[in-house]
């Protein structure tokens, strides 16, 4: 990467509406968020979405524990995107990160309308290239 180049990073904790909770354990809908997102700015895929189920334990719903969820992640030729959910916390973690530059309020856009999200934590970064 030269000094001119920028990238961006792009990670979303959040929490989804209620009505958002049977599609945080669809793994399908879910890789299908996935190149939806990278559709939205232009990248290209590599590896397309690799998603793993982790069946529900409603016994560890209380607390940090892991209590079950999906997990997907696809390479693309700038780098990756990937997610994790945690639906009976109706919580979502999704990262995006790409050397190139890219519209992050699209995708943000796109993970509300989908994930129906109700708050949590967004940031972006941009990357530059080597310091001076």
């Amino acid at each position: 990467m030269d000094n001119e180049t920028r990238g961006r990073h792009l990670t979303v904790t959040a929490f989804c509406h209620a009505s958002a909770v049977a599609q945080l354990n669809d793994a399908n809908f879910l890789a299908a968020l996935l190149h939806e997102s990278i559709d939205a700015v232009g990248m290209k895929v590599l590896v397309p979405a690799q998603m793993v189920r982790v069946p529900l334990d409603r016994t560890k719903r209380q607390g940090p524990k892991d209590c079950g969820g999906v997990t997907g992640v696809a390479i693309l030729s700038t780098s990756h995107v990937s997610i994790h959910t945690w639906p009976l916390h109706q919580r979502v973690s999704f990262d995006l990160y790409s050397c190139q530059d890219f519209d992050a309020d699209r995708v943000l856009e796109l993970l509300k309308d989908r994930l129906k999200l109700t708050g949590g934590e967004i940031v972006t970064v941009a990357r530059g290239g080597r310091p001076d």
